[in-house]
C-alpha cells in the first residue's frame, strides 16, 4: 500500500505525518488531537502545563477512550453472541412446532390450513 503524507496543523504547530491510512483519515486524527490539546490548552489550569504536559494529557485522554470504546466493543460481542444463541434456539422450537404442526395434520386432529 502507498504511503500518504499530509501536513497538519497540532498545537499551532506543522507536522508532516506519513501514513498507510488515506489523506482525509490522517487529518481526522490530526483534528482530533488538536481539538483535545486546544481543549486542555485553554482550560483554566492550562497555565500551569507545559507543552509537553499538554500533549501527555492529550494522549491520556484518548487512550482512555480507545480503552472505554474497546471494553464496550467486548459487551457488544458477548451481547452479540447471546442473541445469536437465543435466535439458534428460537429456530430450532420453529422446526419443533413445524413437525408438530405436520404431525397433527398428518393424524387429521388438526383442519386448519
Amino acid at each position: 500500500m502507498d504511503k500518504n503524507i499530509v501536513e497538519v496543523i497540532i498545537g499551532g504547530q506543522i507536522y508532516k505525518i506519513q501514513g498507510e491510512e488515506s489523506g482525509e483519515h490522517i487529518k481526522q486524527v490530526a483534528e482530533k488531537i488538536n481539538k483535545n490539546y486546544e481543549e486542555i490548552r485553554n482550560s483554566k489550569n492550562s497555565a500551569r502545563y507545559s507543552t509537553v504536559q499538554i500533549a501527555m494529557l492529550v494522549a491520556m485522554n484518548m487512550a482512555d477512550s480507545a480503552i472505554k470504546i474497546e471494553q464496550e466493543l467486548k459487551e457488544c460481542i458477548v451481547d452479540l453472541g447471546k442473541c445469536e444463541t437465543e435466535n439458534m434456539a428460537l429456530l430450532e422450537r420453529i422446526e419443533e412446532l413445524t413437525l408438530e404442526i405436520q404431525e397433527l395434520k398428518t393424524n387429521r386432529k388438526l383442519d386448519i390450513f
